[in-house]
């Protein structure tokens, strides 16, 4: 069911309220960086993933000296994240993981205090 364009402005104030509500506004960066960082991440290997499964097939498009990007686990997409509606905190923190796990060079990148 499509929404409108005030209903959509409402409900992100509204998610945002809760935001400023749970979290210390110095504390912000701590949660929205990480966020950012890992869409970016998530956005540019997909797109690089697509253009490796088009050149070079299924069997090698993953292999990590292909990318100028870490690598994202498969099933730890942005989208796939984004698809969780419970324990999202926990979508997030295993995501980070998987991420770090796949490219120890980011090792200590997504620290939470």
């Amino acid at each position: 069911m499509p929404i409108s364009l005030d209903e959509l402005e409402n409900h992100l104030f509204k998610c945002a309220d809760i935001i400023r509500d749970a979290v210390d506004p110095t504390d912000y960066k701590e949660y929205i960086l990480p966020l950012v960082y890992y869409k970016s991440i998530s956005d540019e290997f997909e797109k690089q993933y697509e253009q490796n499964l088009d050149e070079y097939g299924d069997d090698f498009a993953r292999r990590k000296n292909l990318y100028d990007v870490p690598v994202v686990p498969e099933g730890h997409s942005w989208d796939d994240v984004r698809a969780v509606s419970d324990n999202v905190d926990q979508a997030l923190n295993e995501a980070f993981d998987a991420l770090t796990e796949e490219n120890p060079e980011l090792k200590g990148t997504f620290v939470f205090s």
